[in-house]
């Protein structure tokens, strides 16, 4: 049992329909799909997702869209969660984005146990406030991103609330060069 979210301008649903028999049951819509599969096919089901070509919405941009323009200082806890109270929540409602100005990337790693996800920790100009940016599905950008330089990061904010302490959590939309 597991489900997925679709990467900004990507049909999950319909991407997937070519390995739909691998599963005994797959349902969702563009931007968001559920499914069960057997153990069995897990290896097969990787096999495609390598080779696969995503399928893009007619209708998607080339750029995604931000409803603000902040440093990496600017992101705190505080503004996050004043960010969220503006802005509705659920199906069709995705959490604020925002564009990340001049991130410094100190380093650059590859997780997850197929090494699929990005990790960057990235600081401001100052060096003051360091954050944490996941990019779920995005380990292609490793090449393009090196450590030591700044990017604008399309990033969409959350908090996290692990351990009773509170803190941001960036998840990667996109990274565009300076």
């Amino acid at each position: 049992v597991g489900s997925g979210r679709a990467p900004a301008g990507c049909d999950l649903f319909t991407t997937l329909q070519p390995v739909r028999e691998l599963f005994t049951q797959l349902g969702g819509h563009a931007k968001a799909v559920g499914g069960v599969l057997s153990r069995s096919h897990l290896g097969k089901l990787r096999d495609a997702l390598a080779t696969i070509e995503l399928v893009r919405m007619p209708d998607a941009d080339e750029r995604t869209t931000y409803e603000a323009v902040l440093t990496p200082e600017d992101v705190t806890p505080a503004v996050v969660n004043d960010l969220r109270r503006a802005y509705p929540f659920g199906e069709g409602y995705p959490p604020p984005r925002v564009l990340m100005q001049d991130a410094r990337v100190n380093r650059s790693t590859l997780i997850g146990y197929d090494r699929t996800h990005l990790l960057l920790n990235v600081t401001g100009s100052t060096g003051t406030s360091q954050l944490r940016v996941i990019g779920f599905q995005m380990s292609h950008l490793a090449e393009r991103v090196e450590e030591g330089r700044s990017y604008d990061l399309g990033v969409e904010l959350d908090l996290d609330n692990f351990g009773g302490e509170l803190s941001v959590q960036l998840r990667l939309l996109e990274v565009r060069t300076t």
